[in-house]
């Protein structure tokens, strides 16, 4: 329980009486607090729903709402990775500017575009694919973090990412990726496992390829790997959604 509520303070900002922001001892829970989220997110989803006509202002609620969770963390996460890896410049510089409080228009435009797509993706989907959808991405948002703490070389002078490496063990690794992918196929199905899959994917090569380029990752990659996951499975879903809906072949409604 304690590495639950560690998970908790640290990945949303809601209240933990007493508890530590650890992510050592909280990481294998981290697509359980996704799961914590997606119940919440759904939920606000389908009550806004019921008041506003068409799907584009509960959409635009629920992304709010999602942003105001996370204490967006992880979209300030996104901006400082993007400000660091889209410049022109040498290692050593882009790692001085991931180190940097302030945000510059690379993180700017990819904070805008990341909400923009999930507030669109979302706003194709039913009221009931909508709920299905909420209720398991922000969980496999989060399944490949144990993973690539565990595969990537981390930047030494990230305290938080050498914490987590060394807290991401087998069992961290299967927590993260069963909690989420088992959820996911249960309520989705096959378009539930695809949806994991891009998370899960998107995640891993974000990761990758940040690592690249700063010679290792840290806090801010990963939160950045939340939000690249997070994004390709609502627009994967939203997608399969409305053609497998449309074509018959999955019955939702």
């Amino acid at each position: 329980m304690n590495g639950f509520l560690s998970a908790v303070a640290l990945m949303t900002a809601l209240p933990v009486p007493g508890g530590r922001r650890d992510i050592a001892g909280g990481l294998r829970w981290f697509s359980a607090v996704g799961l914590l989220l997606g119940a919440i997110l759904a939920g606000c989803w389908w009550l806004a729903t019921r008041g506003w006509p068409g799907t584009l202002v509960p959409a635009a609620i629920t992304v709010t709402a999602w942003a105001a969770l996370t204490g967006m963390l992880h979209l300030d996460g996104l901006a400082d990775v993007a400000d660091a890896a889209l410049v022109s410049a040498d290692r050593e510089r882009r790692a001085s500017i991931l180190h940097d409080v302030h945000h510059g228009t690379f993180g700017i435009v990819a904070v805008v575009l990341i909400l923009l797509l999930k507030v669109a993706a979302l706003s194709a989907c039913s009221t009931r694919d909508g709920v299905l959808l909420l209720a398991v991405v922000p969980a496999c948002g989060r399944a490949a973090l144990p993973l690539v703490v565990r595969f990537q070389a981390t930047i030494p002078a990230s305290q938080m990412a050498a914490s987590a490496a060394s807290a991401a063990t087998p069992v961290a690794i299967g927590a993260g990726i069963g909690l989420a992918a088992l959820p996911a196929g249960l309520l989705l199905g096959f378009p539930g496992a695809a949806v994991f899959a891009f998370c899960l994917g998107a995640g891993v090569a974000a990761t990758a390829l940040l690592s690249r380029r700063f010679g290792g990752i840290n806090g801010d990659c990963l939160g950045a790997a939340v939000e690249l996951g997070e994004t390709a499975g609502l627009l994967a879903g939203s997608a399969l959604l409305a053609h497998v809906s449309a074509s018959g072949a999955w019955a939702f409604r």
